[in-house]
């Protein structure tokens, strides 16, 4: 005896079971098999509707009408799942849509939000201590790579200089030294005749100690053996 055999979903399965037994079917295997020979259902089967019933085309094999038949009932169960999933694709596009513009609307808000903290930041650091330069002259000496919030590092050194600090360009770095301090630190450094660049790090207080370290890696300062000497060059 022949074997026709389907390959449903669970979901299709139990709604083809639902429909089987609202028409009064014992079994799914009945219901399909009376869809597919309607002309040679069992009597004591249920009827189909004349509607239900699908005619045969002219030179068409039973064999094919039965395939034709089994495959317009699983279409009719499988076409509203299939219309779903499109609806639902087409809901999961739109969603990450938007997901995508919030993500960028949100990006734009933190990257406008520490732009600003920034230039209030910027603003704020030199009150603390009064303007720039009372500050440089608590301090001494100010380098750029300590100052992390400064937006414009010629701007503010600038200023600096026209207000009578001592500015020193280095390679990727400004030193603001206010006069005072550069003064003391000239005369500590041509006190002493040790050429060992170490030891006389050593020998300074911090803040001339890291003045006379970045002096010496960027060019501005070298021992002179003849006078037995450091120079500073500017």
């Amino acid at each position: 005896m022949p074997i026709v055999s389907i390959k449903l979903t669970e979901e299709e399965f139990n709604l083809l079971k639902t429909k089987a037994a609202s028409k009064g079917f014992e079994s799914i295997s009945d219901y399909v098999k009376n869809v597919a020979l309607s002309e040679q259902r069992p009597l004591s089967q249920p009827t189909l509707t004349t509607k239900e019933i699908p005619e045969r085309e002219p030179g068409v094999s039973k064999e094919k009408e039965l395939v034709q038949s089994i495959a317009r009932a699983v279409q009719d169960i499988v076409n509203p799942f299939t219309a779903k999933i499109d609806e639902l694709a087409r809901s999961v596009a739109e969603l990450r849509e938007r997901i995508d513009r919030l993500e960028e609307a949100f990006q734009k808000v933190v990257t406008e939000s520490e732009e600003r903290g920034g230039e209030r930041k910027t603003m704020a650091k030199p009150a603390r201590g009064g303007t720039a330069i009372e500050r440089l002259s608590m301090e001494g000496v100010v380098f750029q790579s300590e100052l992390t919030w400064l937006k414009n590092p010629k701007a503010f050194f600038d200023k600096l200089k026209r207000e009578g600090a001592i500015v020193i360009e280095l390679e990727g770095e400004y030193i603001a030294v206010d006069p005072e301090f550069w003064d003391n630190f000239q005369s500590k450094l041509s006190a002493i005749k040790e050429r060992d660049s170490a030891k006389v790090a050593k020998s300074l207080p911090d803040k001339m100690a890291t003045l006379f370290r970045k002096l010496l890696s960027g060019g501005k300062l070298a021992y002179d053996p003849a006078e037995n000497a450091w120079r500073i060059s500017l």
